[in-house]
């Protein structure tokens, strides 16, 4: 009897510990440049690379009353482009998980945007950053389950057709791109350290065990 209550005991920290805590998840993203305004010439060429990262709350809320549409607040942004890294801590900034399961007619929909406000130098005189966005959408309503926060990213080839736009001042002076990686780890990264959390709690079971041969020992 008092085994059963110490393992349950052990069970229940583990489970509060882990469920409870909101940690920060960071996505990755990467690409090319396909096209972009004559006026970024001398900073971006056809075929240049992008990339980027942004990070959010494991438990953020839904902000949207649409059931079929899930909009998460973000904690912060940043893409490398033309050589300029621009990095926003965003305010009311949100990206959209979109799944209609009632349509069978509808596309499943990844999208996001942000905006750097009062814009980031460019590297050319006169011209700033002053949006980015991307999004991925899917021939059909497949590849979500539902308009909930994921904690992994679904591969690209999971979505029909993908885009990345950076805006400098104005509708025309953009660059476009396409994502070639969207993924929950940097490229060239390994698999991420537990943290020292999961080893406590390794440790105290691995001791409870321990204890619990030790007495069973004494009572034989």
């Amino acid at each position: 009897m008092i085994i059963r209550r110490i393992a349950l005991g052990c069970m229940m920290v583990f489970c509060v510990a882990s469920i409870s805590r909101a940690d920060p998840v960071t996505f990755y993203f990467g690409g090319t440049i396909s096209a972009r305004h004559a006026d970024l010439a001398s900073i971006i060429s056809v075929g240049d690379s992008f990339s980027g990262s942004y990070t959010f709350d494991s438990l953020a809320s839904d902000l949207s009353p649409d059931p079929s549409e899930g909009r998460y607040s973000l904690d912060s942004f940043s893409v490398t482009i033309g050589g300029t890294t621009a990095t926003a801590n965003p305010s009311g900034s949100t990206f959209r998980i979109v799944h209609d399961s009632t349509d069978p007619s509808s596309q499943d929909a990844y999208t996001f945007g942000q905006p750097f406000a009062p814009g980031v130098p460019s590297g050319i005189p006169g011209l700033l950053i002053t949006d980015a966005e991307f999004g991925l959408v899917a021939s059909d309503n497949t590849v979500f389950s539902s308009d909930s926060i994921f904690l992994s990213p679904p591969g690209l080839d999971q979505f029909a057709f993908n885009w990345f736009d950076v805006y400098y001042g104005g509708d025309d002076q953009v660059a476009n791109g396409v994502l070639t990686y969207f993924s929950a780890s940097a490229p060239g990264t390994t698999a991420p350290i537990p943290e020292p959390e999961i080893y406590a709690m390794l440790g105290l079971g691995f001791g409870v065990l321990g204890w619990v041969g030790r007495r069973r020992k004494h009572v034989v």
